[in-house]
């Protein structure tokens, strides 16, 4: 982690829905290289406990990459040392591994799905059959998030708590059926 007062470089904030009124105080940053794989919810918000007011912004999603000294968590409090404190637990509260990690991290299958379209739709392989099972399982996939109203409150569920986090699931999904177009383009397949 780095505080605002140890100097350093200054991502831009992810974009969402900050309700703090307090600047950035502490950043946390990769020490490792890999995949975010995991997000310890619970931890990060026991770490929130001791602050009222503060807030966690994650930079990063689960199943993206992270390389040495990339931001991944930005904390936003009045008090420096306290958010200093609760970076500390943000990087306690995250796993990131070499490998990537279907069970927790769907755009794992997104990309092995776009994967299995693209070389078999692309001029690698000429198998637009093959390619459109795996649009149709993508394009299922994306109905169903799209149909998902995530503000929507559960059944069982419990107060909000101030971490902002940007899913990109929906965005990679988009980005595979763009390839796939470029792909069908080049190899003259519909």
């Amino acid at each position: 982690f780095r505080s605002r007062a140890g100097g350093g470089r200054h991502p831009p904030y992810p974009p969402g829905e900050s309700s703090s009124g307090h600047d950035v105080a502490a950043f946390y940053r990769s020490r490792v290289s890999g995949y975010l794989t995991h997000v310890d919810l619970e931890r990060m918000s026991r770490a929130l406990r001791v602050a009222k007011d503060a807030e966690i912004c994650l930079h990063v999603s689960l199943g993206s990459h992270v390389t040495y000294g990339d931001t991944i968590a930005s904390v936003r409090d009045g008090d420096v040392e306290r958010a200093e404190g609760i970076a500390r637990r943000v990087a306690e509260a995250l796993t990131v591994t070499r490998e990537r990690d279907v069970a927790h991290d769907t755009t794992t299958g997104i990309d092995a799905l776009g994967t299995i379209a693209w070389t078999s739709g692309s001029s690698a392989k000429h198998n637009p059959e093959v390619a459109r099972e795996a649009l149709d399982a993508l394009e299922d996939i994306a109905a169903r998030w799209v149909n998902d109203d995530p503000a929507r409150p559960q059944p069982g569920q419990r107060d909000p708590v101030p971490i902002v986090y940007q899913e990109d699931a929906l965005g990679r999904l988009l980005d595979v059926f763009f390839s796939m177009l470029v792909a069908a383009h080049e190899s003259e397949q519909h």
